[in-house]
């Protein structure tokens, strides 16, 4: 199965998405790495690079632990109620969020062509999150 499913409009499969958010932020931590390769890092920089590891062991807890794809969606909006349950760096809950308003746009028609154009995170101090 390709990744971008142009032709047939599929929506996104639960594991492909978890799959692909995970390989993204993976290639973000190892970019940040590259980055960041004076030691020690200052403490604002390496709470930067916890907030990311925290991000990618809860795509990768998702991916152990959901079995479809209401499972997602109960998973992700049980995370928004009670975000001490999701164990990320403490004010992180915008991007549970934002996982879950990609998950729902990933469903979408056109999702291919969003997905596609996936950017980084921005610098620490900001809250925001988008694919």
């Amino acid at each position: 199965m390709n990744a971008v499913q142009s032709n047939n409009r599929e929506p996104l499969s639960q594991e492909q998405f978890l799959s692909e958010a995970a390989m993204l932020h993976q290639t973000w931590i190892r970019r940040f790495d590259a980055q960041h390769r004076r030691r020690p890092r200052p403490p604002e920089i390496e709470a930067e690079r916890l907030r990311l590891v925290r991000r990618l062991q809860l795509v990768q807890r998702l991916q152990q632990e959901v079995t479809s794809a209401e499972d997602l969606v109960e998973r992700l909006c049980g995370f928004i109620e009670k975000p001490r349950e999701a164990r990320l760096v403490e004010g992180d809950t915008p991007f549970i969020e934002a996982l879950l308003r990609t998950w729902e746009a990933a469903q979408m028609p056109q999702a291919s062509t969003i997905a596609a154009g996936a950017t980084p995170p921005k610098p620490s101090g900001t809250t925001e999150f988008r694919w």
